[in-house]
């Protein structure tokens, strides 16, 4: 049986942990404010987790039993002297419905009220008020009057195009509550909103937002997939859906965020990004095949939470909660009561050890974009699992994520791999290339699961930083930088191949769709390369061929890709015999730049022609770049080429 004591233990082993503030920008969701839900004992589990910040319920219904007469009750004051007693902040979400007393549950006026004697009686022990959680649920559904036809979740009606009436009711009540608690207690208060999907929280961006209102809220649940992605984006079933798409063509969870900002700023909106909900469940499967959510292992519940978590932080996220502390139930097959970072017989699951990693570990980083960071993993990573969501395919392209910080000496790289946790394969390995305008002395790796730290080589040439072979694992690792005087850039002659077509020669079989131009994009120079081969066409691949000489000296092609396709690239070089070596590697659809290296001190995939032996021969005057159906297999999309450099190792 698993210990109880767990909590006590931890007290008695780190008593240092218990006394420090935790991280600004973390917390977790806890369950205080449902009375019987969680014992209010796991606050010292919470303090010893190192995140700053709880977020809880405050409901109505609890505050205003009489037409007119509101109280705190006393177990709410139980939990929140007791949290503030153990220097947590915290996030409190004014919230549920109040049927007992009123005839409409959400009635605008009267949650005004609530919000405004909410303010006055709770200042000095609140830090943020949030109004009303994920108002598409309760909010909506009880809405007088709603029915199938005018109440949807995502806030829109597909046959009209118009926004559902509960959306601006919400929005008016919003606004409301939040010049209420303004009225009773200017300046005491951040004031959070919103709290819906990204579409909805787009349409209430749209219909009025009151500049009282400092954060906007989301609960970016990643539900079967990999925490870098969401089942939103740039999809055509999910335009069909929604109305609207936020995101890129992947899905992937900073896009929507960036998204999100832009659209906020764009609308005079909020200017700070609340992370309320996000989470990973446990539970087993049995019941529900074709489940919402994914049941996870413990480990890979562990390692997604730091994978999102640092991604927060990396980006600058104002707040990131985790759903949720305490499991809500024993019932193995669950959903929702597996969430947890602590089970209910009070002992602790792997994940909790994680989030503490991380908050500890990154209390005194920020995020600060000092250098640049690319990767080049030697082997792909496909997703052999990709998620169907309401028809679209989300999977993971095996990138990796990179996220630079600082502190007052040193300087940080958080980097990982996106694919799925706990394959059966082992960790890849990556060359990565590090801008950085200070020398660096010393490199040291830290496993931000174990903990675990080792020496890293590298080399150091001019302002670029580079790591041969690094394992990238399926968790974050912390590159540790300790710097010195400023580095000098060494010069560079870059050619910008893509600049013009003419540097270029296309040539495509008549029964091949294929072409091929040249695009400023976002002021670079982008080569895009439209393909359709039919399966039965003469030749399995197409592509453009470039004059270039390539010397033992600069034997190392570099460049970024776009793919919409899954595909197979293929790179040609023409060596001085006229011997021809050919280099294969598997695409992943991406809608984000991805980095992609051939060294030609490594074997070529296959030889032909010239002096027939496999082997380079010095100087390459002829380069090839294109795509490769598979055999018998159409292969329809496009690929677009930028920041082709030649280099030495």
């Amino acid at each position: 049986m698993r210990t109880v004591f767990v909590i006590l233990f931890l007290c008695l082993l780190c008593p240092q942990m218990l006394s420090a503030a935790g991280h600004d920008q973390l917390g977790v969701q806890t369950h205080y404010g449902h009375k019987t839900w969680e014992p209010i004992s796991t606050l010292d589990a919470i303090q010893a987790l190192g995140v700053g910040w709880i977020r809880d319920d405050l409901l109505w219904k609890s505050v205003e039993k009489e037409k007119g007469k509101l109280e705190i009750p006393d177990f709410a004051w139980e939990w929140i002297k007791a949290a503030k007693a153990r220097d947590l902040k915290i996030v409190l979400t004014l919230h549920g419905a109040n049927e007992d007393v009123y005839e409409d549950p959400h009635d605008m006026q009267a949650y005004a009220n609530f919000a405004r004697f909410a303010a006055m009686q709770l200042k000095g022990y609140v830090d943020v008020l949030e109004l009303i959680n994920e108002p598409f649920n309760h909010f909506r559904r009880k809405m007088p009057g709603a029915t199938e036809d005018n109440s949807h979740w995502n806030g829109w009606n597909p046959q009209t195009g118009a926004v559902d009436p509960w959306v601006i009711k919400y929005s008016q009540t919003m606004n409301a509550m939040a010049q209420a608690i303004h009225e009773a207690a200017p300046n005491q208060y951040k004031i959070i909103a919103l709290g819906c999907s990204p579409p909805v929280n787009a349409r209430l961006l749209k219909v009025g937002v009151s500049p009282l209102v400092d954060g906007l809220v989301l609960h970016p649940y990643s539900h079967r997939m990999v925490p870098e992605l969401l089942a939103w984006g740039s999809q055509p079933s999910f335009l069909e859906r929604d109305g609207i798409t936020v995101g890129d063509g992947q899905g992937t969870f900073a896009s929507v965020m960036k998204d999100m900002m832009k659209l906020s700023a764009q609308s005079n909106g909020p200017k700070e990004l609340w992370l309320t909900e996000q989470g990973y469940t446990t539970y087993i499967p049995a019941d529900k095949p074709k489940a919402k959510y994914a049941g996870f292992t413990e480990s890979a519940q562990a390692k997604y939470a730091q994978r999102r978590f640092m991604e927060c932080l990396g980006m600058g996220i104002r707040f990131a909660s985790w759903y949720n502390f305490y499991n809500k139930g024993d019932h193995p097959h669950q959903v929702q009561d597996h969430f947890g970072l602590m089970r209910r017989d009070g002992s602790l699951k792997p994940s909790y050890f994680a989030i503490q990693n991380i908050a500890r570990t990154m209390l005194n980083w920020t995020d600060e974009p000092w250098g640049d960071v690319k990767i080049y993993f030697n082997v792909g990573r496909p997703d052999t699992w990709p998620v169907v969501w309401d028809g679209a395919t989300l999977a993971s392209s095996g990138e990796a994520r990179a996220y630079t910080f600082a502190n007052e000496k040193q300087r940080a790289v958080a980097i990982w791999s996106t694919e799925r946790a706990d394959g059966d394969l082992q960790s890849r390995a990556a060359d990565v290339l590090i801008t950085s305008d200070r020398l660096v002395t010393d490199i040291n790796a830290m496993d931000m699961l174990t903990g675990e730290q080792s020496k890293v080589s590298f080399e150091q040439v001019g302002q670029l930083v580079k790591i041969e072979k690094l394992m990238l694992l399926d968790h974050p690792t912390f590159l540790i930088l300790q710097i010195g005087e400023p580095a000098v850039a060494k010069p560079q002659n870059h050619t910008d191949h893509f600049a013009t077509a003419q540097a270029w020669q296309f040539h495509t079989p008549k029964d091949i769709d294929a072409k091929w131009r040249m695009e400023k994009i976002n002021e670079q120079s982008v080569g895009i390369l439209d393909f359709n081969l039919p399966s039965d066409s003469s030749r399995g691949y197409v592509g453009a061929n470039l004059k270039q000489v390539i010397t033992e000296q600069t034997p190392v092609i570099r460049l970024q890709y776009k793919v919409t396709t899954d595909c197979t690239i293929l790179l040609r070089f023409s060596d001085s015999t006229g011997q021809t070596h050919q280099y294969k590697t598997g695409l992943t659809t991406s809608s984000r730049w991805q980095n992609h290296q051939v060294k030609l001190t490594d074997s070529a995939r296959s030889s032909w022609g010239g002096a027939r032996d496999g082997k380079m021969h010095f100087p390459i005057s002829d380069l090839f770049i294109g795509v490769e159906r598979s055999k018998g297999e159409p292969l329809e999309g496009q690929l677009q080429l930028r920041d082709l450099q030649i280099a030495a190792e």
